[in-house]
């Protein structure tokens, strides 16, 4: 008997662009106007849970740091802000050098053929803002993680079953059809295509740059040593791969341990800070979210945000990684309330960037996953190998990930 076939989410979205391509011209009007309202639809939905969302990964997350010593936890989401704070401030400077250069060479917005409105608009209240539930989580997180009581850690984790309920089994099944009608006003507007040509260059500008990024931080770890340098990036590719196939950090964690402790020397310190960071230290989101934002908003013909505003951003856009999904697009769609608060992104803006992150999700989560891999040398540079931190397997580690 056949088994059924199952198309990834990357291999979906492009299906839904293919079609709003070819057959987007013979589709009739009100069929384009009422999926661009069920997509509405579908975002007012998505951003009523959002609140709920952010709150229990965070929280979640901070809970599921193991006992341990307080300088090391510490030390270790410091590091984890710093790092991923510092990805993000070079994503502002890449968009200003490369991203301006190339704007009269690609960037172009198109008239629009006739404007499309939706059939209906379904709008619901906001009981809590997403900053609230942020701080919320951050601070309940940080005061419960001192005594870690069982009762607390058990509404944490089912709190974050809901989460992931919501995310997996109502959002992602219908994703392909959330991007459907922004897709098919793009097309009707004559800006679907146009979009799609302006962005390859893009991706190209912030791939180098996290591979130079990586380059430079595996120099870090091995000390410049050129031999040692050179093992290091071999010893961490089939991790790479793996997370660039997957397109998951978690599955790629049993060989992303093993390349640590050999690029680490067997520092006892890497078996635990690869899982405790799997889904929040994320190079690659940090530097290819903000360049994709900053390039649509080019696009846009919006201004490129200053300095302070950026600053602003990126605090955020650093705090939120804490609340990551570990789900196809959840990286993401946690930033969907980010873009819109502190760089003014509009639906079409958010349709761009969810198509492009998804569409490009392998080059991303290898890039997260060979960060990943780089910061843990680093990090365990700063810790006595003698003191407090007990080595596990990998097939430990996975059994229980302290991030999920």
């Amino acid at each position: 008997m056949l088994k059924k076939l199952k198309l990834g989410l990357p291999l979906k979205l492009i299906a839904v662009i293919l079609a709003a391509l070819l057959l987007g011209p013979y589709i009739p009007v009100e069929f384009k106007s009422f999926a661009y309202a069920t997509s509405l639809t579908l975002k007012e939905l998505l951003l009523l849970t959002m609140p709920l969302i952010i709150f229990s990964y965070i929280f979640a997350c901070l809970l599921s740091f193991k006992e341990g010593s307080l300088s090391f936890l510490s030390g270790l989401l410091g590091s984890i802000c710093l790092s991923n704070f510092t990805s993000t401030l070079i994503a502002f400077g890449l968009s200003y050098v490369a991203l301006q250069s190339m704007e009269t060479l690609s960037f172009g917005q198109s008239q629009a053929v006739s404007e499309l409105v939706p059939y209906f608009i379904f709008q619901l209240p906001k009981f809590i803002s997403n900053d609230m539930a942020l701080f919320a989580g951050l601070a309940l997180g940080v005061i419960m993680s001192f005594k870690r009581p069982a009762k607390v850690i058990e509404v944490a984790n089912k709190l974050k079953d809901v989460s992931n309920f919501i995310l997996n089994r109502l959002f992602i099944p219908v994703l392909p059809i959330f991007i459907l009608g922004f897709v098919l006003k793009m097309q009707q507007e004559g800006t679907l295509l146009d979009s799609l040509e302006s962005y390859g260059p893009v991706v190209l500008v912030f791939a180098s740059c996290q591979l130079l990024y990586l380059l430079f931080l595996f120099g870090v770890g091995s000390n410049f040593h050129l031999h040692r340098w050179i093992q290091s990036i071999r010893n961490v590719l089939p991790a790479a791969f793996t997370g660039f196939s997957a397109m998951s950090s978690l599955a790629a964690m049993p060989l992303n341990l093993q390349a640590a402790r050999k690029n680490s020397q067997e520092h006892p310190a890497v078996d635990a800070i690869i899982p405790a960071t799997v889904n929040v230290h994320l190079i690659g989101d940090s530097i290819a979210i903000p360049t994709l934002a900053l390039a649509i908003l080019m696009n846009f013909g919006q201004p490129m945000p200053d300095f302070g505003s950026y600053l602003m951003f990126a605090f955020f856009f650093v705090m939120y990684k804490f609340s990551v999904a570990a789900v196809p697009g959840g990286g993401i769609l946690v930033m969907i309330p980010v873009l819109q608060q502190y760089l003014g992104f509009n639906d079409e803006m958010l349709t761009l960037i969810t198509m492009l992150y998804i569409l490009f999700d392998p080059i991303i989560t290898s890039v997260n996953v060979t960060g990943n891999n780089a910061f843990a040398v680093i990090f365990s540079k700063f810790i006595k190998r003698p003191e407090g931190i007990k080595s596990v397997s990998s097939a430990e580690a996975i059994q229980n990930p302290v991030s999920t």
